[in-house]
């Protein structure tokens, strides 16, 4: 998205983005390429499928344990917190929003 930050408090303190995507990307593809190799409807793609398909469930599970983390470490430090609604296009580097 191009946004520096996952999060930043009014202390200044920064929350990095989470890395966990970028670690799984390569896999992604390879998995993914792997089953467009494959005949439609076959055994094989129906396996290679399903083994897709877990490695999407893993990294969706990995990406809600680490906003579940950060949330439940927010709310353990803060005693009131606000939020601000912001738009991602005004965040990034370049004024017209793109990146």
């Amino acid at each position: 998205m191009g946004i520096a930050y996952f999060c930043i408090d009014s202390n200044g303190q920064f929350v990095a983005n989470s890395k966990h995507f970028k670690r799984n990307e390569g896999h992604l593809s390879i998995e993914n390429r792997s089953l467009a190799r494959k005949k439609k409807e076959s055994n094989r793609w129906t396996r290679q499928a399903k083994k897709l398909a877990g490695l999407h469930y893993t990294i969706a599970n990995v990406r809600k344990d680490f906003l579940h983390k950060e949330s439940t470490r927010i709310a353990k430090q803060n005693f009131i917190v606000y939020m601000e609604d912001l738009k991602i296009k005004n965040m990034s580097k370049n004024a017209k929003g793109t990146a």
